[in-house]
């Protein structure tokens, strides 16, 4: 059952719960999908960002996303089975990892734990210099004293 909410929000009760996608939202592909060898159309490879462009009134969700080798823009079509098993995350935000070779506008970086080949990566994403959050920061150099 579905029940449309403000601006499009969608409820997909699914065996796993509930999951809520609305037009705009960006998402990450989270599993491979070989649609293109069964005939179904393009490939939805793990990893890809996409923006989810519909949602109709049988819970699924179309997703869009940006495809070189079509030259344009490329859309599909999960179904409320394929988004409850996980096939779909809500993609603002992802790990350093998930994030090399991609550029963004902006980006915020929790470095907690990260070392310098791990913080590098990450403050190269954004094309104007990102903010780097570190808990306990202020703390830390006010126990150490100032750096010598």
């Amino acid at each position: 059952m579905a029940e449309v909410l403000h601006r499009g929000l969608v409820e997909a009760v699914a065996a796993r719960g509930c999951r809520y996608r609305v037009v705009g939202d960006l998402v990450r592909v989270r599993q491979n999908d070989y649609r293109s060898r069964r005939g179904e159309g393009p490939d939805i490879l793990n990893g890809y960002r996409a923006v989810v462009t519909a949602i109709d009134d049988a819970h699924r969700v179309e997703i869009t996303w940006r495809d070189k080798k079509a030259g344009g823009d490329v859309s599909a079509w999960f179904e409320p089975k394929a988004i409850s098993s996980g096939a779909l995350s809500l993609g603002y935000a992802m790990t350093i990892a998930a994030s090399q070779g991609l550029t963004s506008e902006v980006s915020l970086l929790y470095g907690h734990g990260a070392n310098a080949f791990a913080v590098y990566p990450g403050i190269t994403r954004p094309r104007r210099e990102p903010p780097v959050a570190a808990p306990g920061g202020d703390r830390r150099r006010r126990d150490a004293g100032p750096p010598r």
